[in-house]
């Protein structure tokens, strides 16, 4: 090989060299550049808001988004802890996670439905509804300035997740709300005659009716033919007297007290929660009367029930309506009512009657009562209003005020009660009626059942495709 051969192939070996160093050096810088960007991404907010986590229809939704749904449905099935839910199983093949990721993708598809006709249909937020999502952002405020040095959006992403802030929240509130708009008007849109009504009704009479009846329970212990023997004698009872009599006289000393009450073993119970006793399609056959016993083995094998039945209610009566404001009695230490703590309650709500009395005396001006003073935290923030009442549904000194005969709108009355949960005074305010009960029950159904159809044909217009951020949700 020349001199000059030599140069060549070695200037040729020193190129490529330098070729392969500079391709190493930018596969290096490629690849940090990678490992940079790839850390950033996951360490930023971008798969929680920067990109979709589902498509329902045409909108996007993200990881965060979804999440709010997610923790939401968590801590209502009381999971306070959402950590490990990845490990803890809601059937054989499905984990907790997988189950509230799937039941937050449906809740969204459904707000998403929902949200969508109101749109359609011009329907914006109610002056209602515009205040409690306001309400809402109010409290969680208020809460950042305690917990979180005043920082809303740290503190709503404690509860709901990377990525969630007041933004995110204020939206999600606005959805709720108007779905939850649209969907009452869409329930109140469906009428019904009332043939229609009476038809459906007596079509699923055994699921509505209201049955009444008294019934104890014998366990076998060591000996089944002695606890049937003693069941048999309980259902010779001919009255409901004779029934609570034989009960307790069969008690042991320690049970006793609790059968002291002849009503302590009485029941009313709708069809519907029937089915998942032993003794529920006995009670539910044609030709019952008051007065018929019977004994039925309990179906794990522990004894039998003894049953006497009494009525069955077919609930074609006027349900009603009233209002009413609570002064409820302080129990002490011990959970009991003293006189003076049952006077002090007396005296509050003699207060309100005589600020009632000394107004207009309308149904507005007790109802506005009813929002400032009722301890009913079931009814104060309604103004105490309580509809479609039915047959013993409220305690008996107002069940027995509301369904009296002469009771006309407008008449109002302080009533007593004291009970195992609570003791109070109630101002009552009597609306009136509101039509017959069963009418509403089958209302009730029918307009469900063509709601719920409605969201199902909706539904298969709102195709859903996950995508990669879906792994961020939960």
């Amino acid at each position: 090989m020349s001199a000059s051969q030599y140069q060549r192939n070695a200037d040729m070996e020193a190129a490529a060299k330098k070729r392969r160093t500079r391709l190493i050096s930018a596969l290096v810088f490629i690849i940090a550049v990678v490992v940079i960007v790839g850390s950033f991404v996951v360490n930023s907010n971008y798969f929680y808001t920067g990109t979709a986590a589902v498509t329902i229809g045409d909108t996007d939704f993200t990881a965060a988004e979804l999440n709010y749904l997610y923790y939401n449905l968590a801590g209502n099935a009381g999971f306070s802890d959402t950590s490990s839910l990845d490990e803890q199983y809601y059937d054989e093949n499905t984990t907790y996670e997988e189950y509230f990721r799937q039941q937050a993708e449906e809740y969204l598809v459904n707000l998403t439905v929902m949200v969508s006709a109101a749109e359609a249909e011009g329907m914006t937020l109610s002056e209602e509804s515009t205040a409690y999502v306001e309400e809402q952002l109010t409290t969680a405020d208020a809460y950042a300035a305690v917990y979180s040095n005043g920082n809303t959006d740290s503190y709503l992403m404690s509860f709901y997740g990377k990525g969630f802030d007041r933004e995110t929240f204020q939206r999600m509130l606005e959805m709720q709300a108007l779905a939850d708009q649209y969907s009452a008007q869409k329930l109140e849109s469906f009428e019904y005659t009332e043939e229609e009504l009476k038809a459906y009704y007596d079509e699923h009479k055994d699921e509505f009716d209201m049955f009444e009846y008294y019934v104890y329970f014998v366990e076998n212990g060591d000996d089944a033919e002695a606890a049937y023997a003693l069941a048999d004698e309980i259902a010779l009872a001919e009255t409901a007297e004779e029934f609570a009599q034989n009960v307790y006289d069969s008690a042991s000393e320690e049970d006793k007290p609790n059968y002291e009450d002849p009503e302590s073993t009485r029941y009313i119970s709708s069809g519907t929660a029937l089915d998942s006793y032993d003794y529920g399609a006995w009670l539910k056959e044609s030709g019952r009367s008051e007065g018929d016993t019977t004994v039925i083995e309990s179906s794990s094998g522990g004894g039998y029930y003894v049953l006497m039945f009494i009525d069955r209610d077919s609930n074609n009566y006027e349900s009603v309506a009233m209002r009413h404001i609570l002064a409820q009695v302080t129990a002490d230490e011990n959970g009991e009512y003293t006189t003076e703590a049952i006077n002090t309650a007396r005296a509050e709500i003699d207060e309100v009657v005589a600020e009632y009395e000394s107004g207009d005396m309308t149904e507005d001006s007790f109802a506005a009562l009813a929002e400032e003073y009722s301890d009913d935290t079931g009814s104060n923030t309604n103004a105490g209003l309580y509809e479609h009442i039915y047959h013993n549904q409220m305690v008996q000194p107002i069940n027995d005020y509301i369904f009296d005969s002469a009771r006309e709108p407008g008449d109002t009355e302080v009533l007593y009660y004291e009970g195992p949960n609570y003791a109070g005074y109630h101002f009552v305010y009597f609306v009136g009626t509101d039509g017959l009960y069963c009418d509403y029950i089958a209302e009730t159904a029918m307009s469900t059942e063509d709601f719920n159809d409605w969201m199902a044909a909706e539904t298969a217009k709102y195709p859903v495709t996950e995508h990669y951020s879906i792994r961020f949700v939960g």
